[in-house]
């Protein structure tokens, strides 16, 4: 099995179970990992499911996850692994505000994503990418948006957890004076796959782990779009660097003006 057609077969399996979770929300026992920052019994049964399946497939390689101490980068990680994010959005999954929440996997060499995809249970959307392949949602492909413009661009934010909110705030500040329009999701991975889609010009997050743009990323650069970190450091997942900037590229290096101006 191809380790896209493995991340698709994950990835569905994984939705069924955040959908029976979603379901029933008084089941969730959450906890607090700092000040509104929230683990959920749900996170943890889908790492565990993803895992299971990912030992069963590939028995001797390295996984990389949000949860459980999987977020501390082992030996042979930079080689080749696998990255997890259980639930991204978090909060919004708990709460019922939205169905903003998603799940990421993706596999890496050298750092750098080959195959990922990400699903959204609760917009029964599924995202796969591989290195030179393009991307695609529910099996179409997707393509970034063509705009030009910043003061005519949707661009996505996040705020981050509070421990992280200072990094991200003047940053924030500088792109919401200059944007056309700005929406802030509660979730990278919708942001990232807002801007593959063509739905949004731009998504900036200063604070985000691996996990969180693992999949993320690469879909954004095989729809055509283009993503750094915000210095505009080339992308390396296992760098020790956080966030990110994702773009449709026609509007990336105004953005790394502003950013870093």
């Amino acid at each position: 099995m191809s380790e896209l057609a493995f991340i698709r077969s994950a990835l569905n399996a994984a939705t069924e179970l955040v959908q029976t979770k979603y379901a029933d929300r008084s089941q969730l026992h959450y906890d607090e990992k700092e000040a509104a920052d929230i683990l959920t019994r749900a996170d943890l049964d889908v790492q565990h499911l993803v895992e299971e399946l990912l030992r069963a497939a590939y028995p001797n390689e390295v996984i990389v996850a949000e949860e459980e101490g999987r977020d501390q980068v082992p030996a042979g990680a930079h080689d080749r692994c696998w990255i997890i994010d259980p639930i991204d959005g978090t909060y919004n999954f708990a709460r019922d505000l939205f169905p903003t929440f998603g799940i990421s996997l993706a596999c890496a060499e050298a750092g750098l994503p080959l195959a990922g995809g990400i699903a959204l249970p609760g917009l029964s959307q599924l995202y796969l990418a591989e290195r030179g392949q393009g991307a695609t949602c529910n099996d179409k492909p997707i393509c970034i948006s063509a705009a030009n413009q910043l003061s005519r661009a949707l661009v996505g934010i996040d705020y981050s957890k509070p421990s992280k909110r200072d990094m991200v705030m003047a940053p924030n500040a500088t792109l919401a004076q200059h944007a056309g329009q700005i929406r802030a999701p509660g979730c990278a991975v919708i942001g990232l796959c807002s801007v593959a889609t063509g739905h949004y010009e731009a998504h900036f997050d200063a604070g985000l782990e691996p996990w969180d743009i693992a999949a993320g990323a690469l879909i954004v650069t095989e729809a055509g779009g283009r993503v750094s970190r915000a210095d505009g450091f080339e992308l390396n997942l296992l760098d020790g660097r956080q966030g990110l900037l994702a773009s449709n590229g026609h509007l990336h290096d105004e953005l790394l003006r502003l950013l870093n101006g």
